[in-house]
C-alpha cells in the first residue's frame, strides 16, 4: 500500500505536469512507471515540447534521491547514464545542492530530470547539448566538484567534503582547503555550511573515486 508521503508527492507532481500519468497497473513498491510529457523552455534558448517514457524509482522514508530510467529508447546507451542503466542527472553533490536536505519529487523532476531530458531533445535537434557537458564517470564528478568548491584538484575537494562532517565551529578553525592560507570560517565557509546536512554515508559516496 502506497504511503501518504509518496501519494502526496505524486499528486503535487500531477498538478504541475498534467501530461504525466500513472498506468492502470497501480503502485509498485520498486518504482513507478510514468510517461512524462516534457516541455522545458530555457532562458535564452528555445522551448522544445517533447515526450519521454521514464521509470522513476522513489525511495520511501529516507532522504535518498529518486532514480530514473528512460524506457523509450531515446537516450543512447551509455550516454550520461550510470552503470546500472539509470540516468546520470548530475554529480551527487550537485544534485544535493539543487534539492537540499529533504529531496522532494516535484523539485527533483523540475530541477534535475526535465533539464536532462531537454538536453537530450536539444542534442537530437542540434547535435550538441545546450548546457555544456561534463566528462563521464569519476573525471566528470571531480571537474564538477572543482567548480562547486572553486578549486582545481581532487585533494582539496576531499578536504572540503571532510569538513562538511565536522561541527561548524570546529570546521571553521581549519585552514580553508582552497589554499588561500585563510581559515575556513573567514573564507569558503558558506559552501561547507550549505552541505553540512549530509550524513556520513553521503560524504562517503561523494568521495568515492576522488582519491584515485
Amino acid at each position: 500500500m502506497v504511503t501518504k508521503t509518496i501519494a502526496g508527492a505524486y499528486t503535487r507532481l500531477l498538478d504541475k505536469f498534467a501530461g504525466l500519468f500513472h498506468p492502470a497497473c497501480g503502485w509498485r513498491p520498486a518504482g513507478y512507471r510514468w510517461s512524462a510529457g516534457v516541455s522545458c523552455p530555457v532562458q535564452r534558448s528555445e522551448g522544445i515540447g517533447d515526450t519521454y517514457a521514464v521509470e522513476i524509482a522513489i525511495p520511501d522514508g529516507a532522504p535518498a534521491l529518486p532514480s530514473v530510467r528512460e524506457i523509450g529508447g531515446r537516450v543512447p546507451p551509455g550516454f550520461h547514464t550510470n552503470p546500472d542503466g539509470t540516468l546520470c542527472l548530475g554529480s551527487p553533490l550537485r544534485l544535493r545542492l539543487l534539492l537540499g536536505k529533504r529531496p522532494q519529487l516535484l523539485p527533483f523532476v523540475e530541477r534535475c530530470l526535465v533539464p536532462y531530458l531537454y538536453g537530450i531533445s536539444y542534442r537530437e535537434k542540434h547535435g550538441k547539448l545546450p548546457f555544456g557537458e561534463l566528462a563521464h564517470g569519476t573525471r566528470g564528478v571531480i571537474d564538477d566538484y572543482n567548480v562547486i568548491f572553486r578549486v582545481d584538484n581532487a585533494r582539496a575537494c576531499l578536504e572540503f567534503l571532510r569538513l562538511t562532517s565536522l561541527q561548524r565551529r570546529k570546521a571553521n578553525r581549519h585552514s580553508c582547503p582552497c589554499g588561500s592560507g585563510r581559515r575556513l570560517g573567514g573564507w569558503h565557509n558558506r559552501i561547507v555550511n550549505s552541505l553540512r546536512f549530509m550524513r556520513a554515508s553521503d560524504v562517503s559516496r561523494n568521495t568515492s573515486g576522488l582519491a584515485h
